[in-house]
């Protein structure tokens, strides 16, 4: 996972993503449409699943049996 450090920029890593995928969660969604919702921000995938893991780490978000995302 990328974070701010002196080689990245707070912009660069994937903290900036958490607010936004919070907001988007304001109904369940799938990752695919989350990642559709911030294609205008988030180009990298990889960020977006970073972003994603980390959010379910801190027990921000959870998984439904019909793989729709939804907030803790």
């Amino acid at each position: 996972m990328l974070l701010p450090s002196k080689l990245f920029a707070y912009q660069d890593s994937v903290l900036p993503l958490l607010p936004e995928i919070l907001r988007h969660l304001d109904t369940p969604k799938t990752p695919n449409e989350i990642a559709l919702a911030l294609a205008s921000t988030n180009t990298d995938p990889t960020r977006l699943i970073e972003a994603l893991d980390c959010l379910y780490a801190l027990g921000r978000i959870a998984l439904s049996e019909e793989g729709k995302l939804h907030r803790c």
